[in-house]
C-alpha cells in the first residue's frame, strides 16, 4: 500500500517538516525520474533486491537496506529480478536540509540500518496521525523528526564486515581504535597515529586490543578495508575493481586484489561473479 498525503495546505506549508508520503510492503514498480525527487525519499528493501540508478551510477539495494534519495538528484529505481517489496516514506520541508546534514546524513546513497522495523513501525504511525485531519499536523509533523533522529541513530553507510558486536563499549581502547580505522578507510595512516588518537604508546593499544578483539590491529585493518571491498563490489556493479581498491585505502591494485584473495578466497572480479550468482539462485 501506498498513500499519497496531503501536499498542499496551511498546515503543512507553516511546518519545518511533513510527510509527503507512505507506503509499507508495496510492490515496487521501475521508476524513473530524469529530475528527481521533490521530496526526500527513504525507500528500506523489505523483501528482495534493487537497483537504484543515481546521477548515473548504478548502485545495488541489498534485502534490508535502505536507500535515501535527496531531492532533484536524477534517479531511477526497479527491482533486480523477482518481487521487489519496499517500504517508503517522503519527507518535506524547509528544515530538511540543515536537519540531515546535523543528523550526519549528507548525500543520496544506500545504507545498512540495524532495526528492521524502524521504517515500518513510523511509517504505521505517520499514517495514522496523517489520517486524524488538520488538528493532527504538528503530532504529524513531531513523528516525522523523531522518524529522522531515529534513522539518524541507526543508520550506517557500510555494514560492520566482522561478526558479532564491536568488542566492549564505546570507552574501551579496541572500540575507539575501530571506530578511527572505520572513519580513516580510505586514507593511509601509521600506527603511532592511531594509537596517538586515542592517547596510548602503540606498544600497550597492540597489546590491550589483541586481548579484546583476539586479532592484531593490523589484521583487524585488512579485514575492515576488504570487507568495505566487498560491500562495494556488491553495491556498484560498474565501477572498476581497482577504483574500490583505491577507496578502500590500497594505493596499488596488485597488493589489493592480492589481499583481497587471501582474506575472500577470490579475486575481486571473481567475487563479484559469485555474488551476483548466489543472487539469483
Amino acid at each position: 500500500m501506498l498513500t499519497f498525503l496531503q501536499a498542499q495546505g496551511t498546515g503543512r506549508a507553516m511546518l519545518p517538516v511533513m510527510p509527503s508520503y507512505v507506503g509499507w510492503d508495496y510492490r515496487q514498480e521501475a521508476v524513473n525520474r530524469p529530475d528527481g525527487n521533490p521530496d526526500y525519499m527513504f525507500l528500506h528493501g523489505r523483501r528482495g533486491n534493487g537497483l537504484l540508478d543515481l546521477n548515473g551510477e548504478r548502485m545495488r539495494i541489498r534485502e534490508g537496506e535502505c536507500a535515501v534519495v535527496f531531492p532533484g538528484i536524477p534517479c531511477a529505481y526497479k527491482t533486480e529480478g523477482g518481487e521487489w517489496l519496499v517500504t517508503l516514506i517522503g519527507i518535506a520541508g524547509a528544515v530538511c536540509p540543515a536537519l540531515l546534514d546535523c543528523l550526519g546524513i549528507h548525500e543520496s546513497g544506500v545504507y545498512s540500518i540495524e532495526d528492521q522495523q524502524l521504517l515500518e513501525s513510523h511509517a504505521a504511525r505517520i499514517l495514522s496521525l496523517s489520517e486524524q485531519g488538520e488538528a493532527s499536523k504538528p503530532a504529524c509533523s513531531a513523528a516525522c523528526y523523531r522518524f529522522l533522529l531515529d534513522f539518524a541513530a541507526h543508520m550506517h553507510l557500510q555494514p560492520v564486515p566482522l561478526d558479532g558486536d564491536l568488542p566492549g563499549d564505546g570507552g574501551s581502547y579496541a572500540y575507539r581504535a575501530i571506530r578511527y580505522m572505520e572513519n580513516h578507510l580510505t586514507e593511509p595512516f601509521s600506527l603511532d597515529e592511531l594509537s596517538a588518537s586515542i592517547g596510548l604508546n602503540s606498544e600497550y593499544l597492540c597489546s590491550v586490543f589483541k586481548k579484546e578483539t583476539g586479532i592484531t590491529i593490523i589484521n583487524y585493518l585488512q579485514r575492515l578495508r576488504i570487507g568495505r571491498a566487498r560491500m562495494l563490489l556488491e553495491r556498484f556493479p560498474d565501477r572498476s575493481a581497482a577504483k574500490i581498491g583505491t577507496e578502500c585505502g590500497y594505493a596499488s591494485p596488485s597488493y589489493f586484489g592480492l589481499q583481497f584473495k587471501r582474506i575472500t578466497g577470490y579475486t575481486p572480479d571473481a567475487y563479484r561473479k559469485h555474488a551476483a550468482a548466489i543472487r539469483i539462485q
